[in-house]
């Protein structure tokens, strides 16, 4: 009875034999709570991109295309487009001086005024800077587009219209001198021409 114990134990390839053991796998979640995630996400990027819009508002209102499209539709529900302020679409070029023939005290500034913008703008305010040898201010006057715009302009150029870009008008700006405290003119070397924002 021995026997069969030892041919158990001689035979080693009898421990080798395969066991099967049952192995429980774990179901893998169901793909149904990504959705919203996804949503969240592309609600993120729309605010982020709305956002960048709103404030570079000011660029985009600039570019014709943008405006062309966007004025219509807006024009149908009664809403205008903010014209956005640019501190240099008005050029001022050809700056002339000469006095009035026969007076010491007027004198005129002869200029051609340029909207280097790609939209239409407003006529600007221009000032009128006069000074003396030594640089320092001697007179200041800001001068509205009714006062600068010369008579017999088109319609298109009037003083309330919009002006488009690269339309150059020559305009004159008059200026009478006024006595002092001490009943003298002042004395000027040169006058600036200068467009307000």
């Amino acid at each position: 009875m021995s026997e069969p114990r030892d041919n158990a134990r001689s035979n080693p390839i009898a421990d080798l034999y395969r066991v099967d053991v049952p192995v429980e796998l774990e179901a893998l979640p169901a793909h149904t709570r990504q959705w919203p995630w996804l949503v969240l996400a592309l609600l993120a990027a729309l605010t982020i991109i709305v956002e960048g819009a709103w404030l570079s508002q000011n660029f985009w209102l600039q570019q014709p295309l943008v405006r062309s499209v966007l004025s219509p539709a807006l024009d149908r529900v009664g809403y205008r487009l903010i014209r956005p302020v640019l501190t240099n679409a008005w050029e001022v070029t050809g700056l002339n001086l000469s006095a009035e023939p026969g007076s010491t005290t007027i004198w005129h500034l002869d200029a051609v005024l340029n909207n280097r913008a790609r939209i239409l703008q407003p006529w600007p305010t221009l000032q009128v800077n006069l000074r003396d040898w030594q640089n320092s201010l001697v007179g200041r006057r800001n001068v509205q587009a009714s006062d600068y715009l010369p008579a017999g302009l088109p319609p298109r150029f009037a003083p309330t219209a919009l002006i488009a870009y690269g339309q150059p008008v020559r305009i004159r700006v008059s200026v009478a001198l006024e006595p002092g405290p001490d009943g003298r003119y002042p004395a000027f070397e040169q006058a600036e021409l200068k467009v307000l924002p």
